[in-house]
């Protein structure tokens, strides 16, 4: 914005007309992309619809997986799966088949990237991310002075959402890149603070530190799972892009963590729960899809996807493939009666649906 301006003072202590013209046109030009108005969704919890797989869904693959460890995310390659764990990656063919384990070394928090090009891995471990070529080999390390919570490599630049709990139990989160050809790690003027809540023994936690990257559009869209605004990223200007209003408002602390939120393709999803527990800890509600075509306008507000297609129930929290307008969801294997699905014989672990969306 301040090159902007600086041409516009520039130019109009100048008698040269065609000049201030051009300047005026950079400076409404500037208005419309950085002054981009925010899309406001009103929610209404009593009204519902019903949505099945087979309205979103071009197409839907299942593999079958052989995997007994917790599945945390997933990254598809046009080789590849890969299936982050709680110290680990499983990498696998694209039938289900176990390649190998890599070995991580520490934690890794909720996701991983991969640049398909030069078939590179990158897991956000400790307070760095690590980087894998596609045999496990351990070619870099990136250190981000916080916490990454999620990271999505795009055109030679790794996204981050990091997060620093403070010594009041605050948790500040960032949103930082590295540029890959140079290292370069820049922290954007964006600053998020999320204040602690009280246990039922009085002490103080902060459960909140859930995020996730999508994109749309070209550009990198961010969202804050105890949020209810999706911020849109370009080059290091975030602005906010779409603000959602629910009502009834949720009014405990199981209402209202823990969402994925952003876009899969054309769609714009919205999680969101009415899960309340009572003093037992009994838990009643449910979680809610809101889910619009951004291209035709229709909008759902369900309880779920309804499978359709291979009639394995709902699917209730759809995550990003990042692969051509995918998502995925995941089956236990003791939710299927049958012995297979389709012509292909179930094992010990998950069933993983793939599901390619409308274009």
């Amino acid at each position: 914005m301040f090159h902007v301006y600086r041409q516009i003072d520039t130019y109009i202590y100048k008698p040269d007309m065609a000049k201030i013209i051009i300047s005026l046109v950079l400076i409404v030009n500037a208005g419309f992309i950085f002054g981009q108005k925010t899309k406001i969704i009103n929610i209404d919890t009593a009204i519902t619809t019903t949505l099945n797989l087979s309205d979103v869904a071009e197409k839907v693959t299942p593999v079958v997986l052989n995997v007994n460890e917790y599945i945390s995310n997933i990254f598809l390659t046009n080789e590849y799966l890969f299936l982050s764990s709680m110290c680990s990656v499983v990498q696998c063919d694209l039938s289900g088949r176990i390649i190998r384990n890599i070995d991580c070394g520490d934690y890794v928090a909720d996701n991983i990237t991969c640049d398909t090009i030069a078939k590179k891995l990158y897991v956000p471990v400790g307070e760095k991310i690590k980087c894998f070529d596609f045999s496990g080999n351990l070619k870099e390390e990136y250190p981000v002075n916080a916490r990454p919570l999620f990271c999505l490599y795009q055109n030679g630049v790794l996204w981050i959402q990091s997060y620093r709990i403070e010594d009041d139990r605050s948790a500040i989160y960032e949103i930082k890149k590295i540029d890959l050809s140079t290292g370069k790690l820049i922290t954007l003027p964006f600053r998020r603070r999320d204040a602690p809540v009280s246990n039922r023994n009085g002490s103080l936690a902060n459960v909140s530190n859930t995020c996730y990257l999508t994109t749309f559009d070209k550009s990198i869209i961010a969202s804050f799972d105890a949020d209810s605004i999706l911020y849109q990223i370009k080059g290091n200007n975030v602005t906010h892009m779409v603000r959602w209003n629910i009502r009834p408002p949720a009014s405990t602390l199981g209402m209202k963590k823990f969402h994925i939120n952003g876009f899969v393709g054309k769609y714009l999803f919205i999680n969101y729960s009415r899960i309340s527990y009572d003093r037992k800890g009994d838990r009643t509600g449910d979680w809610h899809l809101y889910l619009e075509d951004m291209k035709s306008g229709k909008k759902y507000n369900t309880k779920g996807i309804n499978d359709d297609v291979f009639h394995t129930g709902i699917c209730t929290k759809p995550k990003p493939l990042y692969q051509n307008g995918c998502f995925y969801f995941l089956k236990n294997r003791d939710e299927f009666k049958e012995k297979s699905i389709g012509n292909i014989p179930l094992k010990n672990g998950p069933v993983l649906f793939i599901v390619q969306t409308k274009k």
